[in-house]
């Protein structure tokens, strides 16, 4: 008989799942209108962001040395904590950039703390779910929080900006970056870490509970 997974499993899974799209729009789009008052073309745009990818693809390979070293989740948690000073202070800087040069600079800053869903946890993540439904739950998990915030964002940003200016993105992004430090918190008191303890090397044994 297939075991039902735990709701605070599966929602500190869904919430983690749901950084990912607020992270893409971000670096991807949201730049865009800020790009064309700079006189860049949709062509440009597309090879502004073509540069940007390459960033993002160069970002995985210290991610893969670091999670020898740390706790992924620990990782992930300072990710999360630089995200949220990002959010914090993106309608500031957003003022005062002055070239398509500064929004590159400041969105290649961005990628290094970009929370791609549960990214370099998602093996301790994953067993967390009984082995006759983890596919099925990771699955729905992760359509789920693409569909709800892809529309989230795509809709919710571009009104809110119009609304209230660059704070737009603080009225989506903080309820979604504390969202995403519950389920943070809620994963290392399964894996019985400190939550207060800063990054310690990742020990053997927490290695074979990953795999």
């Amino acid at each position: 008989m297939m075991t039902r997974p735990n709701k605070k499993d599966f929602a500190a899974y869904f919430f983690l799942e749901c950084s990912n799209p607020f992270c893409f729009y971000l670096y991807y789009i949201y730049f865009s209108p800020i790009l064309k008052s700079f006189g860049y073309s949709s062509p440009d745009i597309i090879s502004h962001n073509f540069l940007l990818s390459i960033i993002d693809c160069l970002v995985v390979f210290p991610l893969i040395y670091l999670v020898k070293i740390f706790n992924p989740i620990k990782i992930l948690k300072f990710q999360a904590i630089v995200l949220l000073l990002i959010v914090v202070s993106l309608p500031i800087f957003a003022m005062y950039l002055n070239s398509g040069r500064q929004v590159f600079l400041f969105q290649a800053i961005l990628f290094p703390f970009s929370l791609s869903g549960v990214a370099v946890a998602s093996p301790i993540f994953i067993k967390r779910f009984n082995v006759d439904r983890r596919f099925t739950t990771t699955t729905i998990g992760y359509a789920l929080a693409r569909s709800f915030m892809y529309v989230v964002t795509a809709f919710g940003l571009v009104y809110l900006t119009e609304w209230i200016g660059h704070s737009g993105v603080c009225v989506i992004g903080l309820p979604l970056m504390f969202a995403c430090f519950w389920s943070i918190r809620h994963f290392e008191k399964l894996e019985g870490l400190r939550p207060h303890k800063s990054f310690v090397p990742i020990n053997d044994e927490v290695h074979s509970q990953a795999a």
